[in-house]
């Protein structure tokens, strides 16, 4: 008996805790509440507010009609192209530190 009032605490403490967890184990299923991730609910419910903001852009975008007949023309093909290549090897792009200061 004396041990028993030694650790009387901690018995408390772990008999509170399985009682709790107990309770969550059986109520929470009953309750309802669903296991899926919240981001998963709200990307399968097609009711929602910003679901339908997004299609009705998806649609009015897919009305846009694209005019290809300026790469056609003259003014188009006649634009050329000045890029020059990189030369990695002259000097490093990136620093040894980002993080150190300017100079050193």
């Amino acid at each position: 008996m004396p041990t028993l009032a030694k650790y009387k605490n901690t018995l408390i403490a772990i008999v509170a805790f399985c009682v709790l967890y107990l309770a969550y184990a059986v109520l929470w299923p009953m309750l309802g509440f669903s296991d899926a991730p919240i981001l998963e609910q709200v990307a399968t419910n097609p009711q929602s507010a910003q679901s339908a903001k997004i299609i009705e852009a998806l649609g009015k975008v897919e009305k846009i009609k694209f005019d290809t007949a300026f790469l056609d023309a003259p003014e188009f093909t006649s634009l050329v192209d000045y890029t020059e290549e990189i030369n990695k090897s002259a000097e490093p792009i990136v620093r040894p530190n980002p993080f150190a200061e300017i100079g050193r």
